[in-house]
């Protein structure tokens, strides 16, 4: 009821109970991915904000209910631009899984890894638990709410990478603030790891396909794509390049304080790398 008026629940609702009746479990899911963008749209959460902060009254006052229209055209286009780009891609037959989860070491083999990992731990750098928020609660997670303590740098390691391309940095940042060193070696941490399940997994001569962005703390630059390229020389991989494309739309703020001290800014993240290895 905070982030919803009951006409909007009820239409939501509506189309939940529709689309969960679909019996093609991939037509299912694309149609969810519409469903799971107007939830989102239609609460009282604020435009343009990766954070839950709700609207004032006098916008939930003029607040458009319009559910179907919204969910109708966009789940047109999104047909419309699937058929169009994403369609032809799939002539080959090529056979890809989706994991959406932590990668332990699978008994599969793959040719291909293809993945964007955190770009930095959840609570201080991008809120992927809050934006996910309203998709986890309208498909019934019970863990909706916990989702920041189970991703990458959830959970404080109290130890210090000093083995790594960037320990300089996070030394830097130990000498002003030991709790934001802790928290950013945490989250490198299980990255590596994580690196370690997947390069097990890997096919010798296949491929891992990187995208990340690369974050500020305590003004200090963190090479994460130059981070996963050691992390993954480490398992017998040799990378090849890094392609650098900047971020034309993002939700996150372009400047943020991250002394909270006003006036003082600091640009976000503006580009992103795609890192390229091969097994050898």
């Amino acid at each position: 009821d905070y982030w919803y008026s009951k006409n909007i629940q009820i239409k939501l609702a509506l189309i939940k109970y529709i689309i969960f009746n679909i019996k093609n479990n991939d037509i299912k899911n694309f149609v969810l991915l519409t469903f799971l963008d107007t939830a989102r749209t239609f609460s009282y959460t604020r435009n343009n904000e990766f954070k839950l902060y709700r609207i004032k009254i006098d916008d939930i006052l003029d607040f458009d209910e319009d559910v179907y229209s919204y969910f109708i055209n966009r789940l047109s286009n999104n047909i419309e631009f699937y058929k169009n780009y994403y369609y032809k891609y799939f002539k080959n037959k090529i056979n890809a899984l989706f994991y959406n989860e932590a990668f332990y070491k699978k008994n599969k083999y793959f040719d291909v890894v293809l993945t964007s990992p955190p770009y930095g731990d959840s609570r201080t750098t991008v809120a992927y638990g809050q934006f996910s928020f309203f998709a986890n609660i309208w498909l019934g997670n019970d863990e909706a709410r916990k989702i920041d303590n189970m991703l990458m740098g959830g959970k404080n390691k109290k130890q210090l990478l000093n083995d790594s391309i960037i320990a300089e940095q996070i030394y830097n940042i130990d000498k002003i603030d030991s709790k934001r060193a802790f928290e950013v070696s945490s989250f490198y941490i299980d990255l590596r790891d994580s690196i370690k399940a997947v390069s097990s997994s890997i096919n010798d001569g296949g491929y891992a396909v990187y995208i990340v962005g690369n974050r500020i703390v305590k003004n200090e630059y963190l090479n994460t794509d130059k981070f996963i390229a050691e992390s993954f020389e480490r398992e017998n991989f040799k990378h090849l390049f890094t392609y650098r494309r900047n971020i034309k739309n993002k939700r996150m703020p372009l400047k943020n304080s991250p002394t909270n001290k006003k006036g003082l800014l600091s640009n976000t993240m503006t580009e992103e790398f795609i890192v390229v290895l091969r097994k050898t």
